[in-house]
Formats: structure tokens, C-alpha cells, sequence
């Protein structure tokens, strides 16, 4: 009943007859059908004052369930309640493979979003742990996916937070943000990565992206245009090359031959 009082349709009726509920005895967390707490329920659909209500009056939920909803939109005061009940925003992380892995990532949202402002109240709360966190189901961190949509001001943003420009997921066929920028052929962005310190020849068990980009402009099935960006990408790369190390395999034995790009620039 207490569920169903959350998602009644009028705002102030629904939270007219919550605090009764509640006043009579019920308890803050008496599930719904669907399996819910009235708390998940609130946040669901930002009844933020029933939130605090229920908050008042001892209501708890699975908290990873309920902290991406506080973090798209909660008034401040309640994310940093529940934070402090929930025990931050570490709860959401849970290791996968030895890797930290998520279901959702407030980062990524955000970022898409364009809403720099809430990041920047969320990041005085803590966000920046899940800086690095990898979306558990394409394994991206927030930074890999906004090279991947092409989002250049999102990339700059996450670097300048200290994003690794060279993440990448060994769980998931998931490539570095530069790989993105090479399927996608996106010249900008490859070149911000680049000038952030991207390795061309960073190894993580694929073609290295150096590779990824000779191959593009070697692909006939490329149109013309595309074609010449993924050189342009690809130059740019090659001036880099002699920033990093060789790279090694699984094994730790140097990948030969070298440079890897050596057959088809013979061609």
C-alpha cells in the first residue's frame, strides 16, 4: 500500500497520504508487488519530498539501486544522506576479472548530459572513484565512451579529472578510447587523445591502434574521404611512435615484427 501511495498521480496527495501511512505504523520499507521499496519507488520518479519522508522515518532500499537515480537529479542534501548511510559511491563497484565494473555509471550520464555543473557537485561528494569504473556491459569506462560518440568536450573534461587516456578492458572486447577514435575515424578526437599522452602501440591483446589505422587506410571498401582521414590519423600516430616503448605480448616477449605497420607501408 505504501508503494502504491508513492505513485499516486496528483504530488501533494501522494505525500499526504505516505506521511499517514507512516504515521500509523507501517513500515518505511513494506514492499510493493513489484518487488520495490517505496524508496526506490520515490527516487524513481523524484518525489524527493516523499524521499526525505521516508528517509525521516527509517526507509532504506538496496542502495546501488538508488544512488544513479540521486545522482541524475537529487537535491544535494538527500544524495549526501544516503551516501552517508550507503557508504559511498563505492557500493555500485563490484569486481569482475579483477577489474572494476558497474552496472551503470553516473559519470557516463552525465558527461552525456552535458551537465558539467551537477558533475562538479557530484565530484566535491566522491564521484571521482568511478572515474575509472568499466560499465559492465560493454566495458567501457566513461572516458572510452565518450571517444567512441565523439564527444570531445566530454574527453577533455574527463582528462582534465585525470581519466587514464590508455584504459581498457580485459573482460570485455573492449578497445582503448583511441581505438575508438580509429573505428569511428574520427580525426579530432585522435588527435586530442594523442596530445593527452594515448599510446598508438599500447598492446591489450588486439591489433595495437597504429595497426587499426593502417588498415583502415589501406581499406578499399573505405570511401576516398575516409580513406584520407584514417592517414591523417595514422601520420599523426606515426610522429608518436617514438614517445613509447616497444610493445610486449602476454608472454612479455617483444611483438615483432616492428614497427607493426612495417608490411603494409611496404606495400
Amino acid at each position: 500500500m505504501l508503494c502504491e501511495a508513492t505513485e499516486l498521480e496528483d504530488a501533494g496527495e501522494a505525500l499526504e497520504m505516505v506521511r499517514g501511512l507512516l504515521d500509523s505504523g507501517m513500515s518505511p520499507n513494506a514492499r510493493g508487488w513489484d518487488g520495490w521499496e517505496p524508496l526506490y519507488g520515490a527516487a524513481r520518479d523524484e518525489r524527493w519530498e516523499i524521499v526525505r519522508l521516508l528517509l525521516d522515518h527509517g526507509g532504506e532500499c538496496a542502495w546501488p539501486d538508488v544512488l544513479p537515480w540521486l545522482a541524475q537529479s537529487g537535491p544535494m542534501d538527500i544524495v549526501r544522506d544516503v551516501l552517508g548511510r550507503s557508504g559511498g559511491w563505492e557500493c555500485l563497484i563490484e569486481l569482475r576479472h579483477g577489474e572494476q565494473a558497474i552496472e551503470e555509471n553516473p559519470i557516463e550520464d552525465l558527461i552525456y548530459r552535458g551537465d558539467y555543473e551537477r558533475l562538479g557537485q557530484l565530484w566535491d561528494l566522491g564521484l571521482n572513484v568511478l572515474l575509472e569504473a568499466h560499465s559492465s556491459d560493454l566495458g567501457r569506462t566513461p572516458l572510452m565512451d565518450a571517444a567512441d560518440r565523439g564527444d570531445l568536450i566530454g574527453a577533455r573534461w574527463l582528462l582534465d579529472k585525470g581519466a587514464n587516456v590508455n584504459a581498457y578492458a580485459e573482460s570485455c572486447d573492449s578497445y582503448t578510447a583511441l581505438d575508438c577514435a580509429v573505428h569511428n575515424l574520427d580525426v579530432d578526437m585522435a588527435r586530442w587523445l594523442l596530445g593527452a599522452g594515448a599510446n598508438p602501440n599500447f598492446h591489450h591483446g588486439y591489433s595495437l591502434p597504429l595497426e587499426r589505422a593502417t588498415r583502415e587506410a589501406n581499406n578499399l571498401g573505405r570511401s576516398q574521404e575516409e580513406r584520407t582521414r584514417a592517414l591523417e590519423i595514422r601520420e599523426m600516430m606515426l610522429k608518436k611512435t617514438g614517445r613509447f616503448p616497444r610493445p610486449m605480448d602476454h608472454r612479455g616477449e617483444l611483438i615483432e615484427p616492428w614497427p607493426p605497420v612495417l608490411k603494409w607501408l611496404l606495400d
